[in-house]
């Protein structure tokens, strides 16, 4: 008594329609909103080159050696680096 389920072939229009509803889904929304909060927490617990550059530079002459690499990876410019201007037209809706 098993059947097989077939599942369809799809089309470049379905393809395109999944691609789309995917994308449009409240599980997609709630994942993006998720990374994008988890994205600035680094903004809130490090000191920022905009708003504080005296104390980045205090982090630079406590610990040279871990602020070197915190600066790589723009950890004292969060709000600078370019995944962050993708969310600023959306919020400045609210």
């Amino acid at each position: 008594m098993s059947q097989q389920t077939q599942i369809p072939e799809l089309d470049n229009v379905g393809l395109l329609r999944f691609a789309w509803r995917q994308l449009t889904s409240m599980r997609t929304a709630l994942i993006l909103l998720l990374l994008v909060g988890i994205a600035a927490i680094p903004g809130s617990l490090v000191p920022q080159r905009t708003q504080n550059p005296l104390q980045v530079g205090q982090y630079f002459k406590d610990s040279p050696d871990a602020a070197r690499w915190m600066d790589r990876f723009y950890l004292f410019d969060v709000y600078a680096v370019s995944y962050t201007h993708l969310t600023l037209p959306t919020s400045d809706l609210v």
